[in-house]
Parts: structure tokens; sequence; C-alpha cells
């Protein structure tokens, strides 16, 4: 992703009417998508327990018996 970020924005000179650096576009670009990635990661993954809890709590849960039977 960060190959075409950096192709794209130099490509982008004649536009913006000054030279772009690509490599430095790419790097901010991951950076700003690694940061993002946590973010939005951490979110979904709240969501999905809340919703786990909220089902199991309602169905009474899942029981195991671990004990080892001689």
């Amino acid at each position: 992703m960060g190959i075409f970020i950096a192709f794209g924005s130099g490509r982008m000179a004649p536009v913006f009417g000054a030279q772009i650096r690509g490599v430095g576009a790419g790097i901010v670009g991951l950076i700003i998508m690694m940061i993002l990635a946590g973010i939005f990661g951490f979110i979904g993954v709240a969501v999905v327990a809340i919703d786990y809890n909220i089902v199991l709590g309602s169905t009474g849960g899942v029981e195991m018996d671990l004990g080892v039977k001689m």
C-alpha cells in the first residue's frame, strides 16, 4: 500500500505545482494506516466482546468439565 501511495503522490507533482517526495508520503501513509488499523481494530474487538458477553449471558454460557477421571 505504501508503494501505491508513494507512486501516486509522486505523479501528482504537476497538480500541486511542487515536487512531492513519494517515499516520504509513503512512509507517512503507512504510519497513518497502522494507527488507524489499531484504533479500528480495538473498537471492532470491543464490539465483538460485548456482543459475545451479552449472548453468553442470556443463554447461560458454556460449561466444561476439565477434571481428570480415574
